[in-house]
């Protein structure tokens, strides 16, 4: 993998209200169906990575099938909301992502009904760390510049651990992406933080290194 970062800025930005469209973020672990939207979605992941090529970025074994995979999940859920409660410093923080304007979906995705009675339809989850990175990147050496660079900078840093779209529904996904990055930044600036890492798979047709250096997005 390569790690980017997508920016990092010479002053403190202000922080202000950002509109994410239709797109709704929300704490995961706030409600109960959470852990399975998040492993279908994985599992839906797969399918879509072997369409395009890139089969070799997660494999193609499910991830409901992986020994320990799911209990992983639910204790990244129970961190975020401990951090959360808490109003930790250097949080792990899992968003689900979420749309209650939607088209009807062919075949199953993950919804919930909410107190009101809304139905909403989960597109999407994101994972963000404060001033930690994985270990895979830790442990590649051609890295280590960049991760001393971004423990010295005075106001920490922002990694997008993950970043997950569930095809399974269709349409009603597109924008996701730039909704979480955009969530991401607004996320960096309301902590006074200067810089947001992330990094992508290589392998493959490489489309999704060209996207994360070319997009308008990452500039």
């Amino acid at each position: 993998s390569i790690l980017w970062c997508l920016y990092q800025w010479d002053h403190i930005l202000p922080s202000f209200k950002m509109a994410y469209g239709k797109f709704v973020f929300r704490d995961g672990g706030s409600d109960a169906g959470d852990v399975d939207a998040i492993m279908n979605s994985l599992d839906a992941s797969l399918i879509r990575l072997k369409e395009t090529g890139n089969v070799g970025q997660w494999g193609e074994k499910k991830f409901s099938d992986r020994p320990g995979y799911r209990d992983g999940v639910i204790e990244d859920l129970e961190i975020s909301e401990k951090a959360r409660l808490e109003n930790s410093s250097n949080a792990k923080r899992t968003l689900m992502v979420e749309t209650c304007n939607f088209h009807p979906v062919a075949g199953v995705a993950s919804s919930r009904v909410d107190a009101q009675g809304v139905t909403w339809l989960q597109v999407g989850s994101l994972e963000l760390w404060e001033n930690e990175m994985g270990d895979h990147i830790y442990d590649n050496e051609l890295l280590k510049p960049h991760v001393e660079g971004a423990k010295e900078l005075p106001a920490g840093y922002l990694y997008l651990n993950f970043l997950l779209a569930d095809f399974r529904t269709g349409e009603n996904s597109r924008g996701v992406g730039r909704a979480m990055i955009e969530y991401s930044k607004d996320w960096a600036r309301r902590r006074g933080m200067k810089a947001i890492y992330l990094d992508c798979w290589v392998g493959g047709p490489r489309k999704l290194l060209k996207y994360v250096t070319r997009s308008q997005l990452f500039s």
